[in-house]
């Protein structure tokens, strides 16, 4: 059995772009979201986006609650709409693959994120967690006391592949720092193969183009320099 956080470390690399692109895409913009057709869209000063999308979750900033979009009998978020099953396609494809492991948080319709049983997951932490999984971003729409969390599925938001080695260790930093990651020098590593980049295993360190990436005996990261 794997852990939540095992499976995120394992996942980690198909998504650390995701929010990145997904903000230098849109730039400024206002959203409106449209649950009857399940979609959303994007309006920025020179361009309109519309996407459809996959539901994920609803949090309540009230209770710290989170509730899946799976359990949708009670229509949870707008009272005359359900969610289409087609937008629960990604949350039933997480599920399964957790549920494998025996973890329970997908299994409860709900469940307090400050619960004992359950692991040191916020709720942005399920989101970044469902995103790499599915290797889309994730965007949040806000309501009057809480948010709904959908993955944005369009092909013209999957981020594309090939950034340099600077780009790759800013956003791997900021990844980290956001999120509870465990193997974190296996998740850096898997992510510069995701990129086609060349690198040099130093002690516990990574080089890649002349930039030297620290890491602790444990693999957690500490900071990176120039090497020359």
């Amino acid at each position: 059995m794997r852990t939540i956080e095992q499976i995120f470390t394992e996942k980690a690399h198909q998504g650390i772009d995701c929010q990145f692109f997904l903000a230098e895409l849109l730039g400024e913009y206002s959203w409106e979201l449209y649950t009857e057709k399940g979609c959303i869209t994007f309006e920025t000063e020179s361009k309109k986006i519309t996407s459809s999308v996959q539901y994920l979750f609803t949090y309540s900033n009230v209770s710290n609650t989170l509730k899946w979009a799976w359990n949708n009998k009670k229509k949870f978020w707008l009272k005359k709409n359900r969610f289409d099953q087609y937008n629960l396609i990604a949350i039933n494809k997480i599920k399964k693959l957790v549920e494998k492991e025996g973890n329970s948080e997908f299994t409860m319709p709900s469940f307090a994120i400050d619960s004992m049983f359950i692991s040191d997951f916020n709720h942005y932490d399920y989101a970044y967690f469902c995103s790499c999984i599915i290797g889309k971003p994730f965007f949040i729409c806000t309501y009057s006391d809480g948010e709904l969390f959908v993955i944005l599925e369009d092909e013209q938001f999957v981020p594309k592949v090939g950034i340099d080695a600077k780009n790759i260790i800013k956003r791997f930093q900021n990844f980290v720092k956001t999120t509870v990651l465990l193997e974190q020098r296996n998740v850096f590593i898997n992510y510069i193969h995701h990129h086609g980049l060349e690198f040099e295993e130093v002690e516990n360190d990574i080089i890649i183009d002349d930039i030297r990436v620290f890491f602790d005996e444990n693999g957690f990261y500490k900071n990176s320099s120039l090497t020359k």
